[in-house]
């Protein structure tokens, strides 16, 4: 009997994903740590060459998987003017029988404070291709199943004739850093993006469904501190997110995280709440809690964090929570083009850096 409710659960989840073939992005809780993914204008955002790889599984006890994978690359190159950036992702759902990839680019545009170097305001776009892929072979319908027997017959369900679809999509974002000190160590961070822009049609049933438009607004404060000595061996940064997906009027997906990260040269660590609204049903989602280390070799800062996200929802710890893993590394030097010219040059020298303490790049 046991096995036969899976079925049923498989039926409810797969089939309503097919019928209303509507859908939201996947939302790292490591929001911050993608940063391609979050705002395409954080191409080139820090100097040199910054790598993310990033996994999150979601809700393990829960018979069908959530999974999502993705990389980023980035370079700031100054003679672009900004930086310039690739990205890979795939999300996985029920076991595998559905899957979403993006493969994308991206640019951004870096305009400086001409005068006292206080802020920088970047422009970002990322172009790319969407495609899904439904196993229509594991799928399982009601008019397959038996009450006493199970899984035994053949369903007579009429099937779309491909099995994946895809599109064009583009992404836009704006994201501004100003420097609340003279000496470039403590500096506020805000930005905004809009992910869909162009609505692209996902149905694998010629359907007018789109995938709605990803809004996301974000803000941080990087507070450096020296308790013990002249040198700034720790930061605090407060940080908020708030991501809707659907139309003004009837928003689909609400997501807004607040909390704090802390880190030492070596260690760092953070808190967040987040609440959630879906179809305009408000409730607690989750506490979200990550750690993780740096290490520095030659010009290169490595990171790795994991994170877990402890449902307070009614869902309770039934589902397993969420689980987040981060590697990040980040080459100062690195430039493709290394043969500056003038442009580069002086893009190079009126460019801030947005390291305050040495070996927290990467946060």
């Amino acid at each position: 009997m046991k096995k036969l409710y899976k079925y049923y659960f498989l039926i409810i989840l797969l089939g309503g994903a097919i019928q209303i073939l509507k859908a939201q992005d996947p939302v790292y809780s490591h929001f911050w740590v993608d940063k391609l993914y979050l705002n395409p204008a954080l191409a080139g955002s820090d100097k040199g060459l910054s790598a993310t790889m990033m996994m999150r599984y979601q809700w393990p006890k829960i018979t069908s998987d959530f999974a999502v994978y993705g990389v980023s690359i980035s370079s700031f190159e100054p003679n672009l003017s900004g930086g310039i950036g690739f990205t890979a992702m795939q999300h996985v759902e029920g076991e595998g029988i559905q899957k979403t990839s993006e493969f994308s680019f991206t640019y951004s545009y870096k305009i400086l404070d001409p005068k006292k170097r206080r802020w920088e305001l970047d422009l970002g776009i990322r172009v790319g291709y969407l495609q899904r892929n439904i196993d229509f072979s594991k799928l399982i319908f009601s008019d397959q199943l038996d009450p006493v027997n199970g899984l035994i017959y053949t369903s007579q369900a009429e099937l779309p004739p491909g099995d994946f679809t895809g599109a064009f999509n583009a992404n836009t974002g704006l994201d501004l850093r100003f420097f609340t000190s003279k000496k470039q160590r403590s500096f506020i961070n805000i930005g905004f993006s809009a992910n869909n822009i162009t609505r692209p049609k996902f149905s694998l049933l010629y359907l007018e469904s789109c995938l709605p438009i990803r809004y996301s607004v974000y803000g941080s404060l990087t507070i450096p501190v020296s308790p013990w000595s002249g040198k700034y061996n720790y930061i605090f940064k407060p940080m908020f997110m708030h991501t809707r997906q659907g139309t003004f009027q009837s928003s689909d997906m609400r997501l807004t995280s607040i909390g704090i990260q802390t880190a030492s040269d070596r260690i760092f660590g953070g808190v967040y709440f987040r609440s959630a609204e879906v179809y305009n049903l408000p409730r607690r989602d989750a506490l979200f809690f990550n750690f993780g280390f740096n290490w520095i070799s030659r010009q290169t800062t490595y990171s790795f964090s994991y994170g877990y996200d402890l449902n307070v929802s009614n869902l309770g710890p039934n589902t397993g929570g969420s689980h987040e893993f981060a590697l990040l590394a980040n080459i100062d030097e690195f430039r493709i083009f290394k043969n500056l010219n003038s442009l580069g040059r002086r893009m190079l020298k009126h460019c801030p850096d947005f390291k305050p303490i040495g070996g927290l790049k990467t946060l």
